[in-house]
């Protein structure tokens, strides 16, 4: 895996007989698992699709490429995304995580109060980017 993308930390699957269902994923685990010995501050941002919430993340780093952006009206990001190579400051370490848009037409508003739910519990600072 390379450390220095994105990587799918909460994948959203949706299955007709058995609804939706949000996963944890193994490369999304072990980014976490990787951080054990550091003390974790989680910057969530959320809010509606199309908004600038990748392109904030990007910013937040420095980087102009990493998590995707598009530049159409469909959404680019499915899930909750976190970056595979946290910053490091001493004994901490700066976790971004990067969320599906709300409001979309391809979800329900039961998941999008999910996707909000996940995200705010797992924040230390939480980013509504409207």
């Amino acid at each position: 895996m390379n450390k220095d993308q994105p990587v799918l930390l909460i994948e959203i699957v949706t299955d007709p007989q058995n609804g939706t269902k949000f996963k944890l994923t193994e490369e999304g685990e072990a980014v976490l698992s990787s951080l054990s010995d550091k003390v974790i501050c989680v910057v969530g941002i959320a809010g509606p699709q199309r908004t600038g919430k990748s392109f904030l993340a990007n910013t937040i780093m420095h980087r102009l490429d990493g998590f995707q952006i598009g530049n159409s009206t469909l959404p680019c990001t499915k899930g909750i995304w976190i970056w595979g190579s946290p910053i490091i400051l001493g004994d901490q370490a700066l976790v971004l995580l990067d969320t599906e848009g709300l409001h979309s037409i391809f979800r329900d508003q039961q998941v999008d109060s999910v996707i909000l739910g996940i995200t705010l519990l797992l924040s230390s600072v939480f980013v509504y980017n409207k």
